[in-house]
């Protein structure tokens, strides 16, 4: 997949920020870029779209019944609850920017618990399919809409990416994991968004 060995690896730590950093980077271009289309449309439109909230509604309420009271105390419930998601009534309008807001404030949480981790990696995953469920029209919105599943696909597709995007990664064992270690799809993917940068001969010569 990524070709003869190359020569010139660098240390596990430094080689995963290399990686790290070229993901990093083009994760920040594809959310810019959905940022950019989005607000070219609602300067267009002269509103928002709102995103349907029924999934996640659902997939916020089945997260708040299956964890422990210890659990949910460590996620960020408040954010959630500004929709009106604890109520069954909405009371404040989501969009895609305020998607992207509450994937930010989700990624931001830390822990070394496993439950938590496991109930923000629902949260995170609800989010997502809740932008994915909007549906692709023709209208003003359409390529902000296309551009922002494809954002999210990247993030499926590609492990490596997700778990920088959602601070989970960690420079010293990243290459291991995502690079030696993991499936042969996700690495296929992998090389094909490193291609033609320095992180990828990096990558290269840590095979």
């Amino acid at each position: 997949i990524f070709g003869k060995p190359a020569s010139q690896a660098q240390e596990a730590y430094q080689a995963g920020n290399v990686l790290m950093g070229e993901l990093g980077a083009q994760e920040a271009a594809a959310s810019k870029r959905v940022s950019d289309l989005y607000k070219a449309a609602r300067q267009s439109a002269g509103k928002d779209l709102e995103v349907p909230m029924g999934g996640l509604a659902n997939d916020f309420g089945d997260v708040m019944s299956r964890y422990s009271q210890n659990v949910l105390n460590a996620l960020p419930i408040k954010e959630f609850e500004k929709y009106g998601l604890m109520g069954g009534k909405q009371t404040k309008l989501f969009t895609v920017e305020e998607a992207d807001k509450l994937l930010k404030t989700i990624n931001a949480n830390k822990s070394n618990d496993p439950a938590v981790l496991n109930a923000l990696g629902e949260l995170r995953t609800a989010v997502k399919n809740s932008v994915m469920s909007i549906a692709e029209d023709g209208g003003v919105f359409a390529p902000a809409v296309k551009a922002a599943k494809e954002r999210f696909q990247m993030l499926e597709e590609i492990p490596a990416m997700g778990a920088v995007q959602s601070k989970t990664a960690i420079p010293d064992n990243f290459v291991q994991k995502y690079v030696i270690k993991s499936d042969t799809n996700s690495v296929k993917h992998l090389a094909e968004a490193l291609r033609d940068t320095p992180a990828f001969d990096q990558a290269k010569a840590q095979m």
